[in-house]
């Protein structure tokens, strides 16, 4: 079965750990790249913070399988 992430500041995605989404707390530009290469292969959604897709949008497209967004400020 598919699994959904959420990369970002732990503050901002908390919630989404309530819903079973596996919460990868990093907040500077090694941290986010850090938990980008710690995803599993079967996630398949993965909800992003601001911070976390300013950093990592380049690299999305090396997951093109997957689905992603970013939460709103």
């Amino acid at each position: 079965m598919a699994g959904v992430a959420a990369i970002g500041e732990p503050v901002r995605l908390r919630g989404y750990t309530l819903a079973g989404a596996e919460l990868h707390s990093a907040a500077g530009e090694n941290e986010l790249a850090a938990a980008w290469e710690e995803l599993a292969d079967d996630v398949a959604c993965l909800v992003l913070t601001r911070a976390a897709h300013t950093t990592l949008a380049a690299r999305l497209h090396e997951r093109p399988d997957l689905i992603w967004a970013v939460v709103p400020d």
